[in-house]
């Protein structure tokens, strides 16, 4: 199932019906119905047990979960298998407080497999958050899509090739942990990425490898409050990563790279990106050898856009910033494409679980067509910049809404001159006309015509004081 960011982040999981079984036999788990009978083949004779039916199963099975809450941790060893849960929200693993050897983990997977996970729920609470404890850990190859991993401490442990697509990943201290490997091979698209900040190293996503190729898309990652917000990704690798089309909210870091160990350092593209309400910065990088390709990312509402540790070459063009409080570039030469404006978000509300907000740019955003050229959108056209630019965007309509209320004014006395000088700020919308000034002595007071007093492109006037008190 395809799920692109957007202003509504939850979404419903559904059950995949068609499903080629090539190898292998069908298997059946249900906490309810027949008696349990090996071989498990038919829902009257299916396994009341997990950790039982994969026990049994041969490397090539298929196993089908019904609706239930299965109170266990399961382990598997040198198989091949897939395990297909009837609906997302109502097959449920729950490990929380179940003791032993297994107990850091729900699904353990262990030496030479392949796992495959569709539509499971996987819930991993613990009190001890400083542990290592996993929801699924696999040192093969892991397909997990369509599932909710909630879990307060690791969601997924992934060692080799691995593709995670279209899962809700919610409360964790980590969500993904790429362990170190020699030349893992991670794709990871259109997952939402919830974390908590109840301790200081909280992050959504951890690469850790010596190298092997990384691709991170159409992602969202949002922060649950302003507190002890880290890292969205941490790139601690020297292999080549692309990050597009992902969406970073209230982080403290969206991305920090940094490499990991000696030797030849490929190269990090972040394109196509938004990243709002980020504390410290949107992208921190720096002491790697190879240069990082940085284009057509949204920088909004933060202390700083990208950050440079040192000197080495970060090519950094056609971004968007706008209400960076800070400085846009730390220690990086502006693009000569760079703009700062505001990209007009249909609805830039901060992130949240279930939230409304609508990172889509509205008609006249100054950010459309407005990408490196050379990147084209799905419709052929020049990328927008932002989440939704680029091919692995999104084509949608542009909403002309109407020009944002203004929120800032200031207003100064000049006793020299006897003025008030007013100042407030821009609106960026390719298709604004005007800003009409409207004064009167009463302060609510009703705007009509005879109250209007200037007509004005700029964001300053003058007003000059007269007998009375007046408002504007």
């Amino acid at each position: 199932m395809l799920i692109k960011p957007c202003a509504v982040l939850y979404f419903i999981l559904s059950f995949i019906s068609s499903i080629n079984i090539l190898n292998g036999e069908v298997r059946y788990v249900s906490k309810t119905g027949g008696v349990p009978t090996p071989p498990y083949t038919s829902w009257a004779t299916a396994c009341d047990s997990l950790q039982k039916c994969f026990d049994f199963c041969q490397s090539g099975d298929t196993i089908y979960v019904n609706r239930g809450i299965y109170k266990e941790t399961v382990y598997v060893k040198d198989k091949n298998l897939t395990i297909i849960g009837i609906d997302t929200d109502e097959c449920i693993i729950d490990g929380t407080g179940i003791e032993g050897k297994l107990s850091r983990y729900i699904m353990c997977e262990f030496k030479n497999n392949i796992i495959t996970l569709k539509n499971m729920t996987l819930k991993f609470k613990r009190v001890d958050n400083y542990e290592f404890y996993y929801a699924f850990l696999n040192d093969g190859i892991s397909n997990i899509t369509n599932c909710i991993i909630d879990s307060t401490c690791y969601c997924l442990g992934l060692l080799d090739k691995s593709v995670v697509s279209s899962n809700i990943m919610k409360n964790a201290n980590i969500a993904i942990d790429v362990i170190a490997a020699a030349n893992p091979s991670i794709e990871l698209d259109n997952n939402c990425f919830y974390i908590l900040s109840n301790i200081p190293f909280s992050s959504v996503i951890i690469n850790g490898a010596g190298g092997g190729k990384y691709k991170i898309y159409n992602n969202i990652m949002i922060k649950d409050s302003e507190e002890l917000g880290y890292y969205g990704i941490i790139l601690l690798t020297n292999g080549r990563v692309e990050i597009k089309n992902n969406m970073f909210c209230r982080l403290r870091t969206a991305i920090q790279e940094s490499s990991f160990q000696s030797g030849t350092k490929d190269t990090t593209f972040i394109i196509n990106n938004t990243m709002v309400y980020c504390k410290s910065n949107g992208i921190m990088t720096g002491n790697l050898p190879k240069e990082r390709i940085i284009k057509n990312n949204i920088f909004a509402y933060g202390k700083r856009g990208i950050y440079s540790y040192n000197a080495e070459p970060v090519t950094a063009d056609y971004n968007l910033f706008y209400k960076i409080w800070a400085t846009p570039h730390y220690y990086v030469t502006p693009g000569e494409h760079d703009i700062i404006a505001d990209p007009m978000f249909n609805n830039d509300t901060i992130a949240t679980l279930e939230g409304l907000y609508d990172y889509r740019l509205q008609k006249f955003s100054p950010a459309i067509d407005a990408g490196d050229p050379n990147i084209l959108d799905i419709d052929g056209t020049r990328s927008d910049i932002g989440m939704f630019g680029g091919p692995l965007g999104l084509s949608y309509v542009y909403k002309d809404l109407a020009p944002k209320q203004i929120k800032y004014i200031t207003a100064k006395y000049q006793p020299d001159t006897n003025r008030i000088k007013l100042l407030w700020e821009k609106r960026w919308e390719a298709d604004f006309k005007e800003y009409k000034l409207y004064k009167d002595i009463n302060p609510n007071f009703i705007i009509d015509s005879t109250k209007l007093i200037a007509k004005l492109t700029d964001t300053l006037y003058y007003d000059i004081l007269t007998k009375g008190t007046q408002k504007v």
